[in-house]
């Protein structure tokens, strides 16, 4: 099976995403920041207003797919990723005997 590959805008419209959905889960309005460029209180009369402003900011990152390719990565069938480490690592099996991980150009 073959998934195309995030790219930086879609991991950054994603963080935008939870970022807004974080500040809302705070009380926050995403939306509005005072002249300190703090984010102020959510007002019940601008609710439908980010409400709109985050389904928007959903419907453009796609975070159901990108959670599927995340599943797919850190899925022991893939051997991707080290499933005995505690830490995101690479498996042992992607590693060259030389043991140079960067990209080979060419």
């Amino acid at each position: 099976m073959n998934i195309s590959k995030p790219e930086n805008e879609d991991l950054r419209v994603a963080g935008e995403f939870i970022g807004m959905m974080n500040l809302v889960a705070q009380g926050y309005n995403p939306l509005k920041q005072d002249e300190f460029d703090e984010f102020i209180m959510l007002e019940d009369e601008d609710k439908d207003k980010v409400l709109d402003a985050l389904c928007e900011k959903f419907n453009n990152c796609d975070l159901d797919w990108l959670f599927y390719v995340l599943g797919v990565l850190l899925s022991p069938n893939a051997g991707v990723i080290d499933q005995d480490s505690d830490i995101l690592v690479i498996h042992p099996r992607q590693i060259p005997a030389d043991g140079n991980t960067e990209k080979s150009e060419g």
